[in-house]
């Protein structure tokens, strides 16, 4: 039996963020990853330039994968211009984005193993145990995505999900403006998109009510087969447990409004790394006690954006508000607080 102080289960951002952190601060650990290559979760691949205080490039390590530079946001009632607002940020290449993390882990010495899908986790009396893959871990770090094993694992579990579906469409001339599409003629419960990169459109259509998504994207769009995703919805579960944390998606740490979780994922990785290489390198044990730590950081820096957006997302989408073009126009205040949701993306 193999064992291991820390074991990341998942390699999207939010895993791969912790890993790079970890190995740069030669922290030993492994990273299970069920496939073989990133960017395995579509979205739309917008990113702010700041985040919540926290500078993306200087986050993620390096400029590969950030493709093209944006500088607003204009939102749309049906297919008709309401309100540009001003935007820092990039639309990403997410497969280099990813595996750039992943590279700088690798150059760190971090121990990191694709393809390879977890099954299950059992508790034991000195850590967890993980199968098939036979790794016992001191500290099992859930960032295994919207439906995570490790989330039922630890006893949480997520309000609901939004499922989105996204593609691209070739794209003409320079284009700098991410465009957000809302009303009974786009989608009930949700958005559509169309964000610029280098030489494409990201597109795509997001509902809390699935049925309605895929109607919806092929009245609007002409790009073929476009991949879908679930993503959580709602506030955040507890994240910290005895022997585990859980971080990201898996820890429900979304945006309920515009589906944006990128940020989240890795500012709440950065600061689990400093909470688990200092207990790392003192000899503490990944306790309870000693975990809840990481909770209070995340919930400091990143908690008051994700209730807001939650509770103006449970008005504008739960109540059906985006079908009544008329009163959306009317509630200008609360659009300028929707456009700043929407400009987090």
């Amino acid at each position: 039996m193999e064992k291991v102080d820390i074991a990341i289960a998942g390699g999207g951002p939010a895993g791969l963020t912790l890993a790079k952190n970890l190995a740069e601060a030669g922290v030993s650990f492994v990273l299970l990853e069920d496939h073989k290559d990133f960017f395995q979760k579509p979205c739309g691949e917008g990113l702010c330039r700041v985040a919540h205080g926290v500078n993306m490039i200087e986050l993620h390590g390096s400029k590969a994968g950030f493709e093209n530079e944006i500088e607003s946001c204009t939102i749309y009632i049906n297919q008709e211009p309401l309100k540009t607002l001003e935007w820092s940020g990039y639309t990403l290449d997410k497969q280099a984005f990813e595996k750039d993390m992943y590279r700088q882990a690798v150059k760190s010495g971090g121990d990191m193993r694709l393809g390879q899908k977890i099954e299950a986790f059992e508790k034991t009396a000195d850590g967890i145990l993980i199968k098939p893959q036979g790794i016992k871990c001191k500290c099992l770090v859930g960032c295994d995505g919207t439906f995570s094993k490790a989330r039922g694992f630890f006893g949480q579990k997520i309000e609901g999900m939004v499922f989105a579906v996204a593609a691209y469409e070739q794209k003409k001339g320079k284009d700098t403006d991410l465009k957000l599409y809302l009303g009974k003629g786009i989608v009930d419960r949700g958005y559509a998109w169309r964000f610029p990169k280098k030489s494409t459109y990201n597109v795509g259509v997001g509902s809390t009510m699935k049925e309605a998504v895929m109607p919806s994207y092929e009245r609007l769009f002409k790009a073929k087969g476009p991949r879908g995703a679930f993503i959580p919805y709602g506030l955040p579960c507890k994240t910290y447990f005895d022997s585990g944390i859980l971080i990201g998606d898996a820890a429900g740490q979304a945006d309920s409004l515009t589906g944006g979780g990128i940020d989240y994922s890795m500012i709440a990785s950065k600061l689990a790394a400093g909470v688990l290489i200092k207990l790392a390198k003192s000899g503490k044990p990944f306790s309870e006690e000693n975990l809840r730590e990481y909770e209070k950081l995340w919930r400091k820096a990143i908690y008051k954006p994700i209730r807001n957006d939650y509770i103006l997302g449970k008005l504008l989408l739960a109540s059906g508000i985006y079908k009544h073009e008329l009163l959306v126009r009317k509630l200008s205040g609360v659009l300028d607080v929707a456009g700043n949701a929407f400009k987090k993306l």
